[in-house]
């Protein structure tokens, strides 16, 4: 018996000198493919012009062929790759293979080549071969992180590589609109494709917004009203004005949860300015009093 990939066997036969005939028969080797799995009938005739011709039987041995699903290409920002081919069971060899497993990390960018080994139930051995490319993946950044005042309007968000695509809350044509915003933390994704890469990066925008309460609201006169102080954190300094110009220097402060005594009737208007210093922004509200 051979196997179903034999190149070819050499036939032989007594005395010597003599033909093979048969299915895959040339040149007295007989040539054994997936094809002739199963008893091939050989015969063999005898140079000899008294001698009969005689028969055999050679069994060709399965050798299912071997196909390996793996992509063509990888990004190096992946790990390592699983190695998938049919029929399971058999082995794979190539530099950065473990078991099923091909480490793209110490492979680094370029072309790799990967073999898979097969033995059949028969003992027959069968593999395949392929090349796969590592592509090296770009750095791909989405920029620091931003403290932002309410109002600052639009904001461009900047990334490198450029051509990518921003997404997030308020975020639109990679512009942020600090305007429609309320205070808090809004995180913004950059992705970037690039061949087989496809990356992404993130960055925050720390949106503050001042805002404030007042302990009462109406009153008799002389009305003394707290002030608390809701504005966002990361405000580092604040202006109040109390709407109340005849109480000269008692009109304005710097505290944070001031209090002011209206001495006379009327409606005023009260001004918070909250500021950050690093980010050079303001953020201002005004409610009556």
């Amino acid at each position: 018996s051979v196997c179903a990939t034999t190149g070819f066997v050499q036939l032989n036969g007594t005395p010597a000198g003599g033909t093979w005939f048969g299915d895959s028969v040339r040149l007295n080797k007989f040539y054994p493919s997936q094809f002739k799995v199963g008893l091939n009938q050989l015969i063999y005739r005898s140079p000899l012009s008294c001698s009969e011709d005689d028969t055999t039987y050679l069994e060709v041995l399965s050798a299912p062929p071997v196909s390996i699903q793996v992509p063509d290409s990888f990004c190096s920002n992946v790990a390592e790759a699983t190695l998938s081919a049919s029929p399971a069971g058999g082995s794979w060899f190539g530099n950065h293979i473990l078991n099923d497993k091909f480490n793209l990390q110490t492979a680094g960018a370029g072309k790799h080549e990967i073999a898979y080994y097969y033995y059949s139930p028969a003992g027959c051995l069968t593999s395949n071969s392929k090349w796969i490319t590592v592509q090296a993946a770009p750095t791909v950044s989405a920029g620091t992180d931003l403290t932002l005042c309410k109002n600052s309007g639009t904001i461009n968000l900047n990334a490198t590589p450029s051509g990518g695509n921003w997404s997030g809350q308020l975020v639109s044509s990679g512009k942020f609109n600090s305007d429609s915003a309320i205070g808090g933390t809004y995180t913004n994704v950059y992705q970037y494709s690039s061949g087989v890469c496809n990356l992404r990066d993130t960055m925050k925008i720390h949106l503050l917004e001042a805002g404030f309460n007042a302990a009462v609201v109406s009153g008799n006169a002389p009305l003394t009203v707290n002030f608390t102080n809701t504005s966002s954190t990361g405000f580092d300094y604040y202006s109040w004005v109390f709407g109340d110009p005849g109480s000269g220097s008692a009109n304005i402060s710097t505290q944070i949860n001031p209090s002011h005594t209206y001495n006379n009737q009327g409606v005023y208007q009260v001004k918070l300015t909250a500021g950050n210093t690093a980010s050079a922004c303001t953020h201002a509200v005004t409610k009556n009093a």
